[in-house]
């Protein structure tokens, strides 16, 4: 897995993905980002100008590589365009967006669930709830450093508390420890993709 950090810790191979998703998909602003974001190592934050700058043909030696990483990066471009115009208060280009944690989900660890785990969803509902909205009202937030909005804190660590008491059930009965934890981190990454996604009613999300 790659380190956290910025666009340094983009490996050549990682460039060369990124670049033959972004020019394969449609021409749609939420599926380019979307591919931006599931070539994102873990733990690896990257923001706007970062990406443009890793998908920058200048960057790459190879003849070869120039061509799809310049139309990669006009897709991109494009792309950030569409966003600010859906969302003209909320971009910015310095934001961490691209957070590799959330949008390569962990692993899913197969087990037959117990009581408790269906104890503990009961309860981590509102809270799954409160950060749905909470997200709604800034795509911007980012888990792994602040500000966190009190919308966002506060479910999640909660989230956390729950989840801890998941692991503390699976111990006694001697389960995988991340048997049916809830992996909100995903969630929001989901979710902001969908909130950019301007052929989604509201009631379908």
């Amino acid at each position: 897995m790659t380190e956290a950090g910025g666009s340094n810790k983009i490996s050549i191979s990682d460039r060369q993905r990124l670049i033959q998703d972004v020019i394969s998909v449609p021409r749609d602003a939420t599926a380019i980002m979307r591919a931006c974001a599931q070539n994102i190592p873990d733990n690896c934050d990257i923001n706007y100008k970062q990406l443009k700058v890793i998908l920058h043909p200048d960057r790459f030696v190879s003849p070869a590589d120039k061509p799809s990483a310049d139309e990669a990066f006009k897709r991109v471009s494009w792309a950030e365009g569409e966003i600010e115009k859906r969302f003209p208060s909320d971009l910015d280009r310095n934001h961490h967006f691209f957070q590799g944690a959330g949008s390569n989900a962990e692993p899913h660890v197969e087990g037959e669930l117990s009581s408790y785990h269906k104890q503990a969803y009961e309860e981590a509902t509102p809270y799954i709830q409160s950060l749905y909205f909470g997200l709604q009202k800034d795509l911007r937030v980012n888990l792994y450093q602040g500000p966190i909005p009190a919308e966002i804190r506060t479910p999640a660590q909660k989230l956390d508390v729950i989840n801890k008491k998941i692991q503390e059930g699976n111990s006694k009965l001697q389960k995988e420890s991340e048997l049916g934890i809830i992996r909100y981190q995903d969630l929001l990454g989901i979710w902001r993709l969908m909130f950019l996604s301007p052929e989604l009613a509201p009631s379908q999300m």
